[in-house]
């Protein structure tokens, strides 16, 4: 696995680091996921150590992340109640910690009342670092299988990643993270907030392990037929409704400097590029020049 990323100023503190997320898009009205989410939830706070739980943000309406009170975090799991979701437009919260901005710990929800067009809710943890060792492999695999079990996605990722934290952050963040980003393909570069409003059904992108809902599993000729298009080394297993992809038995960040161009996401790339979301401009403020962005979301087919 490469270095450890923390790049951070004075002005805008820690704005660019390393992470894994684990992402999940769910195309259902918000009273029918709830309670996932709430299952869900309830184990990541198991989970997760107490200074991975120190700043909130809750509600649609929260512009700032305060100190995580017993109050607070019963406001959160009542965003999660079904019948109160379905008197507001979006509930949503975040917690994390035990930094304020681009923590080490991360749990994001979104759920919309009514997910129209190509709008899905979405679902996000965060870990400190891409796993390294072989346990810490071991628990994010299972973690996500666990939380892809929970609930009925339509699709679903985790990867390293480069993060920022608030929307302050995003300028310094994308000016630096081009640079990382290029060099090291396996990297993902989120922003849910902005890809669950074009999202749909389709993915979001190629990854380490690759989560495919109903919709999408169709369009690829079901199991059978995507089974007879991947590359033998891609695992395959049911979860949930759907599948997981892996691409390879840990994650890999690569550097294109040294040739190391993770085949195995670009083999599985091809496979996925019809259900794969390409045509949004949900991560162009990620990147400070004029199509690098379509170029990143391209990365693994070029």
């Amino acid at each position: 696995m490469s270095k450890e990323f923390r790049l951070s100023n004075e002005d805008d503190g820690l704005f660019l680091r390393d992470s894994f997320v684990i992402v999940f898009f769910c195309k259902k009205p918000f009273k029918d996921l709830a309670d996932n989410y709430a299952r869900v939830f309830e184990h990541w706070l198991e989970a997760t150590p107490e200074q991975g739980r120190k700043w909130a943000s809750v509600g649609s309406n929260s512009a700032e992340y305060k100190p995580l009170t017993p109050q607070r975090l019963a406001a959160a799991r009542k965003e999660l109640d079904p019948a109160k979701s379905n008197t507001r437009r979006l509930s949503s919260f975040e917690i994390g910690g035990p930094q304020q901005l681009n923590p080490d710990f991360y749990f994001a929800c979104w759920g919309f009342r009514d997910p129209d067009g190509d709008k899905a809710s979405f679902l996000e943890i965060r870990l400190p670092r891409p796993p390294a060792t072989a346990s810490e492999v071991a628990a994010a695999l299972t973690l996500a299988k666990q939380v892809g079990a929970i609930l009925p996605f339509s699709s679903g990722y985790a990867s390293p990643a480069l993060t920022w934290g608030v929307e302050g952050q995003q300028m310094a963040f994308a000016e630096e993270v081009g640079k990382l980003a290029f060099r090291h393909p396996g990297y993902d570069v989120p922003e849910s907030k902005s890809s669950c409003f074009r999202i749909g059904n389709k993915l979001r992108g190629t990854y380490w392990l690759n989560f495919i809902g109903p919709a999408a599993l169709k369009k690829l000729g079901g199991e059978k037929g995507l089974r007879g298009e991947l590359d033998a080394s891609i695992g395959i297993e049911k979860v949930g409704d759907g599948l997981m992809l892996q691409a390879g038995p840990k994650p890999e960040v690569g550097d294109v400097n040294r040739k190391a161009n993770l085949p195995l996401l670009r083999s599985l790339a091809k496979v996925l590029e019809p259900v794969t979301l390409f045509d949004d401009n949900s991560l162009d403020n990620n990147f400070i020049e004029d199509g690098d962005c379509e170029r990143w979301k391209r990365r693994h087919l070029e």
